[in-house]
């Protein structure tokens, strides 16, 4: 959609904007889903505060519109907003959004739907980020096992689950031997759970 030119990409935006708001008025759900990809666009160009304004109006206009917050456009933008949000540091906030836009799409998508996996990887991101291991590890697991209902080992989403998982067990185990320091044991319970689960042999 971008093809590398966000700057050109803003210019097509911004023109079929005020194209469809001539056409259809402010409240539409194509001016919604322009401001979508306008903070998208912010954000890549690092414009965080020009994005979580584009998210906003969008998240507005979608409301309106849906008249439901059930709507796969609306779980999008919180999930953009949720992202935008993070990058400024709010990680309550991020959590809040991002948790809503999974909520969205398990209600509309079936359970393995990408929406959904994504949508769980996204809530396993910002909850490490937040120190929240155990809800990380939780939603992590979560995805993994959609994925594998699929059978999608093709997926670049395996991948992605299982480097997080590693690095998860790593830092279990850190907070295990500091706070058990004459502990003899290599592996802690959260890290062996996460090994087993990834099928790794010699733990």
């Amino acid at each position: 959609m971008l093809d590398g030119k966000p700057e050109q990409a803003e210019k097509l935006f911004l023109k079929a904007n005020e194209i469809n708001t001539k056409v259809f008025g402010n409240m539409h759900h194509s001016i919604a889903t322009n401001y979508n990809c306008l903070g998208r666009l912010e954000l890549i160009k690092g414009n965080k505060l020009a994005a979580v304004d584009h998210f906003k109006k969008a998240m507005g206009i979608a409301k309106t519109v849906f008249k439901t917050l059930y709507h796969p456009i609306i779980a999008d933008i919180a999930n953009n907003y949720g992202f935008a949000i993070l990058e400024q540091q709010n990680l309550l906030e991020s959590r809040r959004y991002i948790q809503m836009a999974l909520s969205i799409n398990q209600k509309v998508f079936s359970p393995s739907h990408p929406a959904v996996v994504n949508g769980l990887i996204n809530l396993g991101r910002v909850c490490y980020l937040g120190q929240e291991l155990e809800d990380a590890k939780s939603n992590y697991l979560n995805a993994l096992n959609r994925l594998n209902e699929n059978d999608s080992k093709h997926y670049s989403q395996v991948h992605e689950i299982k480097d997080s998982l590693m690095n998860l067990a790593k830092d279990f185990n850190h907070r295990f031997h500091l706070k058990n320091p004459g502990s003899s044991r290599l592996y802690c319970g959260e890290a062996r759970h996460i090994f087993r689960k990834l099928k790794i042999q010699g733990f």
